[in-house]
């Protein structure tokens, strides 16, 4: 767990202004574990929440911008970016991101970034089935891509 001594009265103030009584506990909590890779199963675990109503609160935490997060269908979600402090803005450029070699024949290998929820949009591109790309980047063997694209990187966080 991630050391939280540092966030400010003030924060905490205005977090507890600001949302419900739900939605500031489940934030603090989100600060504590810090960002990464969960199932909302486990996230209701550590916020003591039913499954559901974690949901709908990351929904909410999400939509006013105190996190962001995206969905890795059955593998969970990816929260990429929890504020700890009010002058804090998602920096999209630095979201977690996978990285794959094209080993395309005829020319030269190449690496390509899929930043968490772009998968759909590189299947698109690439006449692909979206959960096909989706079960690559989470380590599912013997899909139709690792004939032409191997994973280089994975996300940052694991499971």
């Amino acid at each position: 767990m991630k050391d939280t001594t540092a966030i400010e009265p003030q924060f905490l103030w205005t977090v507890r202004k600001t949302l419900s009584t739900i939605d500031a506990l489940n934030l603090l909590t989100l600060i504590s574990v810090g960002p990464g890779r969960y199932k909302t199963k486990d996230l209701a675990s550590y916020c003591e929440a039913q499954r559901s109503n974690i949901s709908t609160s990351l929904k909410r935490l999400h939509d006013s911008g105190w996190i962001q997060y995206c969905s890795l269908g059955k593998n969970g979600i990816c929260v990429w970016f929890i504020k700890t402090d009010m002058t804090q803005t998602p920096d999209q450029a630095h979201r977690p991101a996978w990285v794959l070699i094209d080993r395309q024949p005829g020319l030269a290998d190449s690496s390509t970034q899929i930043h968490v929820g772009e998968s759909d949009l590189f299947a698109a591109i690439h006449g692909l089935n979206p959960r096909t790309v989706r079960n690559f980047l989470n380590g599912k063997p013997g899909t139709r891509l690792a004939g032409r694209w191997q994973l280089k990187e994975r996300l940052p966080f694991s499971m």
